[in-house]
């Protein structure tokens, strides 16, 4: 053959100069054009300092300008350069640890340096140091960093990572020249904020970082002309400004951002379809040009190259192998190659589909792991947009069991990480409309978690019919005892009658003239019955027999006690009255039991049976006048009213509602007032002791106050603010009240005698709606701010709020501030009904709830992070499920509880949603399990202004419109 012949055979040969959809590596640097200035002013950076971050939008070549052209250039000024490259993938410090060991075969070494790095920030930088000589050092090159925040899902990993990487290029006890290693990390502009949530790596980016915009024309002239002349290539004439002009850079306009793989790429399809040594437009043309090679490559292998069954491999794969944004652009996703097979026996199938995605660099692997080649294919191939657009919520979900599948196989099948109840629900219900899609190991956990539900729910069943059984049995004997003690109670009211007499008499021959006054004076002393409960059938049951026997000894000692006390009382012209004491539930939790004791009071029943002490509540009683036709309300003697019954709660065994101890249950209110000018009680807090009950008032007009209760019912001097301020909410902090006090925060010590203290906050001039404290005492929230370190306040000066370090929102404040029982979690509502949320080792609101949240009133998340409640304007309670960290969480179940602006809390073992309005005066108890509604207080106002549960879930509390606090003491038991 000629020598052209020749020549067009050794070109047909090479290697393409063009990367296509990948990026340049350090074996590329020789094609590798366009980018030299910068790449020399990176260099230089780095040679005098230890750290770099290159923050690029997605597409703006930050991979190929690190690796292909910044490593190869240090590399030459510094021969004794250790290199490393990765990424962080799902667990960045195995990746990290596995790239400093590889010259090691020992899997002991790696896994010990992984545990050293989770237990000590110090321990990469001692690494390094035995890593390398005297003139050496170490580069570590982190590309693609956002996968910190994308694939890994543990917190304490992230945080690990970032303290060993900024302790050993940042370590305070050496200058930067005595450092052993030296780090450049490349990310994607959208994810910059993150970083923002670790202080010091915060700290580095400052004053270390390189954003790169996009190439010039000159730039990317010479990017596309000189890799193709190195391998003796040449362009049809105008081609080269056609390509600029397709990428947006004609005259002296840079390209449109993310156009450099898209160019990449076309490039790649023209070579491959050029005419001997030339590109040519023919060539660009039938490749799609700029903005139609990638979709026309993945197409065309997609419906060309694969059969039917092959497809549907491939669109699980590439699902697989994206993750989805919140609040950003889909991104690509590191996969294990186990996880993208479906089952075992279409293991070869797949691998096959894998390989000719591979050959068309649609998809990248290695040995173990499988990735999209660039986002680029996401964002440009239509028919993966379509995919991804047509179920996000099925996709999450899936997702949501792979990750939790692969968890419960990294901790030896661990029956705690298995799905249940509603979870289970949902996964299973997507699995049976995409059964295809799941792999072997995700099957077999959706079958452990059904099998472990179905063994729960046996045992629970066997259980309940045994005590079933048991209670039948009691109800029978309680029924015989019953009958036996109705006899003797009526023996013994006889007796109680001619011990009265007795006594009458007695006084009437020491006194005649005082007949008329005793009489009136000795109060009738009922006996009261037990109401009988009878868990199966409703009956009713009292104690049994020998507990009757018990209580009419009591009764009757309390009859010798009232002759003596009568004859007392009748010498010092008292009145004896008889009231209810110490009332309580017996062990079997059926019986509500009380003895009876003697005080005197001149608002004591008549002797008639009129009436009751006005204010003491029981729940059981014998007479008409006294009771209602269901036994459960005492009525108030003079005005005929029923007493309030305050605190109910549910039988574990039955699911009817009991009524507690009275002693349990106190009322509270602003009593140094007048009824009439009794004022709505908001923000009700519980010292975490439960010693100390705290409320603000507020009403147009009005003076305000900050009120203090012991849990007795006893009041401290409440302390006026005046008219002018209005008292939204309370917290207490160990021996600290705070108050949200117009747009101040104000602040008691119980302990000292100083009384109150203004924390001022001079940059704050809205109302304060809100304030929340972490249980610890370490984090405040109020009007807009997350102030940390709060500690700093409990010292000897009492700092003011703006001398404290603060993460501000400044344009915002918060209509709900929020911590979590255990302090992880907290959150905020803005006063535009929005919802944002974060852990309190983040110290940032970086998670907006992207879910449709406007409107949004109250809100909760439970104590692992796995269930977010909201509270809405329109009366609803929507859970949902946030396991994932991530906005847009899908619904668990809703509940309309009130007809407008719900509060809704959790009890601290996340078991009891308890929901309230101040729009009504319905206090509900649900249960999050399922939804159920258990039980309703009537809080006998208008509306509920508040409401919580104490710390450790023994009350609940909530304030009225009509001035009360009602304080529930919650019953120990299974809910």
């Amino acid at each position: 053959i000629g020598w052209r012949g020749m020549i067009e055979t050794a070109v047909s040969d090479q290697s393409p100069p063009f990367m296509g959809l990948k990026y340049f590596d350090a074996a590329h640097a020789n094609l590798f054009f366009g980018r030299e200035t910068l790449t020399a002013e990176l260099a230089d950076h780095l040679l005098s300092s230890n750290f770099l971050a290159v923050v690029g939008a997605s597409g703006s070549g930050k991979s190929s300008l690190v690796r292909a052209g910044l490593v190869p250039t240090l590399q030459q000024a510094q021969p004794g350069l250790k290199v490393h490259i990765f990424t962080p993938t799902d667990h960045p410090l195995e990746a990290l640890a596995t790239t400093l060991t590889r010259h090691t075969d020992s899997i002991g070494v790696t896994a010990k340096f992984i545990d050293s790095m989770a237990d000590d920030a110090r321990s990469l930088h001692l690494a390094a140091r035995r890593l390398v000589q005297d003139d050496e050092q170490l580069l570590l090159v982190i590309d693609q960093f956002e996968e910190l925040f994308t694939l890994c899902r543990s917190e304490k990993e992230r945080q690990a990572f970032v303290d060993n990487l900024v302790t050993a290029v940042a370590n305070p006890d050496d200058t930067p020249s005595q450092r052993p290693s030296r780090a450049v990390i490349a990310l994607r502009a959208d994810f910059y904020h993150h970083c923002a949530q670790y202080d010091a790596l915060r700290r580095l980016l400052e004053t270390q970082q390189r954003y790169i915009g996009a190439m010039s024309p000159t730039e990317l002239r010479r990017a596309i002309e000189l890799p193709a002349q190195q391998n003796g290539l040449s362009f049809e004439d105008g081609l080269v400004d056609l390509l600029l002009r397709d990428v947006g850079a004609s005259g002296d306009q840079p390209p449109e951002p993310g156009a450099l793989p898209l160019l990449s790429h076309a490039l790649l399809e023209t070579w491959r379809r050029r005419e001997g040594n030339t590109l040519t437009f023919s060539g660009y043309t039938d490749a799609g040009g700029v903005q139609g090679a990638i979709a026309k490559t993945a197409e065309s292998v997609f419906s060309q190259k694969l059969t039917p069954a092959q497809q549907n491999i491939a669109r699980n794969i590439f699902l697989r192998l994206t993750e989805l944004g919140e609040g950003t652009q889909d991104t690509r996703r590191r996969a294990q190659i186990s996880e993208l097979l479906p089952a075992s026996e279409a293991a070869d199938e797949t691998q096959t589909v894998l390989n000719l995605l591979s050959a068309a660099r649609l998809v990248t692997t290695d040995e173990a792991t499988a990735e999209v080649t660039h986002e680029a294919l996401i964002r440009e191939w239509p028919t993966l947009r379509r995919w991804l657009d047509e179920n996000r919520d099925g996709l999450r979900l899936h997702r949501h069991l792979t990750e939790s599948a692969q968890e419960w196989q990294q901790l030896n099948h661990d029956p705690g990480e298995l799905y249940r109840g509603a979870r289970l629900e949902q996964a299973q219900e997507w699995a049976n409309q995409h059964d295809d899609e799941l792999n072997d190991l995700e099957r077999e956990f959706l079958a452990a978690s059904a099998a472990a539900q179905q063994q729960a729910i046996a045992v629970a069943q066997a259980q309940q019919q045994r005590e079933l059984a048991q209670a039948q049995a009691l109800a029978t004997a309680q029924t015989q005892a019953a009958s036996r003690a109705r006899y003797f109670n009526i023996a013994l009211f006889f007796i109680l009658l001619l011990t009265i007499g007795t006594a009458a008499s007695m006084i009437n021959a020491q006194r005649s003239r005082q007949d008329r006054e005793l009489l009136e004076a000795v109060t009738t002393v009922t006996v009261l019955e037990a109401r009988e409960t009878a868990v199966a059938a409703g009956q009713l049951a009292i104690e049994s027999t020998t507990d009757a026997f018990a209580a009419a000894t009591v009764n009757a000692q309390a009859t010798s006690d009232i002759a003596a006390n009568a004859t007392r009382s009748a010498e010092t012209a008292a009145e004896a009255t008889a009231v209810f004491q110490n009332q309580d539930v017996d062990a079997d939790g059926l019986t509500l039991t009380q003895e009876l004791a003697l005080e005197t009071d001149p608002t004591a029943a008549d002797s008639d049976f009129d009436g009751l002490l006005d204010g003491v509540e029981v729940a059981l009683g014998t007479d008409p006048n006294n009771f209602d036709s269901d036994f459960d309300t005492i009525f108030d003697g003079e005005d005929n009213n029923p007493l309030r019954s305050y605190i109910s709660a549910i039988d574990p065994e039955t699911g009817e509602t009991i009524t507690l101890s009275l002693e349990q249950v106190i009322v509270l209110d602003n009593i140094f007032l007048n009824d009439s000018d009794r004022l709505p009680l908001y923000g009700v807090s519980m010292s975490q002791n439960n010693t100390r009950i705290a409320a603000g008032s507020y009403a147009d007009g009005a003076n305000t106050f900050i009120y203090l209760w012991g849990l007795d019912g006893s009041m401290l001097q409440p302390h006026e603010i005046g008219s002018s301020a209005m008292v939204w909410d309370t917290a207490f902090s160990n021996s600290q009240v705070f108050a949200a006090v117009g747009s101040n925060v104000q602040l008691f010590d119980l302990t000292g005698s100083d009384g109150w203290t203004t924390l001022s906050d001079s940059s704050f001039n809205n109302s304060l709606y809100s304030i929340g404290i972490s249980p610890d005492g370490t984090y405040l929230l109020y009007g807009g701010r997350a102030v940390w370190e709060f500690k700093q306040i409990f010292g000897d000066e009492a700092l003011p709020i703006d001398r404290q370090s603060q993460n501000e929102d400044t344009n915002v404040q918060n209509f709900v501030s929020y911590f979590s029982y255990n302090g992880r979690f907290f959150g905020r509502i803005r006063d535009d009904g929005s919802v944002f949320l974060g852990e309190t080792f983040e110290r940032s609101f970086a998670r907006p709830f992207n879910k449709s949240a406007q409107g949004a009133y109250d809100m909760g998340i439970t104590s692992d992070g796995n269930i977010l409640m909201v509270g809405y304007e329109n009366g609803r309670v929507e859970l949902y499920d946030y396991s994932e960290r991530q906005g847009g969480p899908p619904l668990i179940y809703g509940l309309d509880a009130h007809p407008s602006n719900t509060h809704a809390v959790f009890s601290p073992d996340d078991t009891i949603i308890a929901t309230s309005s101040p729009d009504d005066g319905i206090v509900k108890l649900w249960r999050v399990e399922d939804g159920e509604l258990l039980l309703e207080l009537d809080a006998e106002a208008d509306g509920v202004t508040s409401l919580i549960f104490s710390q450790d879930g023994h009350y609940l509390l909530f304030g009225t419109t009509a001035g009360e606090i009602h304080v529930y003491g919650m019953p120990e038991v299974e809910r």
